[in-house]
């Protein structure tokens, strides 16, 4: 718990670092980065993956979610019975702008992503589910070309919590809990207006 805590500190003093604090005058502001809504794919080891929706709240601070679902079953006909397999995730990310132009932006962030893979087996009648949880913080930059074609790169800390669920006839693991901490990616490419 202390160093969840001391990584919440720790985005939230990135987040109110403002590497461009000079005021700007009116004549200045048309170089602000124009945008305030973007739809796009995204892949993150921080904050989710899949199609996302990012809203800018204020020139400053953007949030950021991202969600993906998959669910399939197949059938044999040999007698091995039925095979279904379902996963999903949603994250969500706070951005803060650190510096802004024209056309690009660099900036802090820090996120949180859900995910559940579930499996079912008929014929062995067992089941498999893998429950993860990860957070983390880091820095990003994104770029506009082409008008509207928005793209973005993140990179930062990551924490995963993995709890695992394996249950047959003839077993029962009971719960698997996995901690790791890594470096968080992620990359996103989009259409914003």
């Amino acid at each position: 718990m202390r160093k969840f805590l001391s990584v919440l500190c720790l985005a939230l003093g990135i987040a109110t670092i403002n590497l461009h604090a000079q005021e700007e005058s009116e004549g200045e502001t048309s170089r602000k980065f124009p945008f305030t809504h973007t739809f796009g794919i995204c892949f993150s080891s921080i904050s989710g993956s899949g199609v996302f929706y990012k809203y800018a709240i204020t020139p400053n601070y953007h949030v950021k979610a991202a969600g993906f679902t998959y669910s399939t079953e197949v059938s044999s006909d040999n007698g091995n019975g039925n095979e279904k397999l379902s996963y999903y995730n949603v994250g969500l990310e706070f951005q803060r702008s650190l510096y802004v132009a024209r056309t690009s932006r660099f900036y802090a962030m820090v996120g949180v992503n859900y995910g559940t893979l579930a499996a079912e087996f008929d014929a062995q009648s067992s089941s498999e589910e893998i429950n993860s949880l990860q957070y983390g913080l880091g820095v990003g930059f994104e770029g506009v070309s082409w008008k509207h074609f928005s793209w973005n790169v993140d990179l930062g800390y990551s924490r995963t919590h993995r709890d695992a669920v394996i249950k047959g006839s003839y077993y029962d693991s009971g719960t698997t809990n996995m901690l790791s901490t890594g470096i968080g990616f992620g990359v996103g490419l989009g259409y914003t207006f």
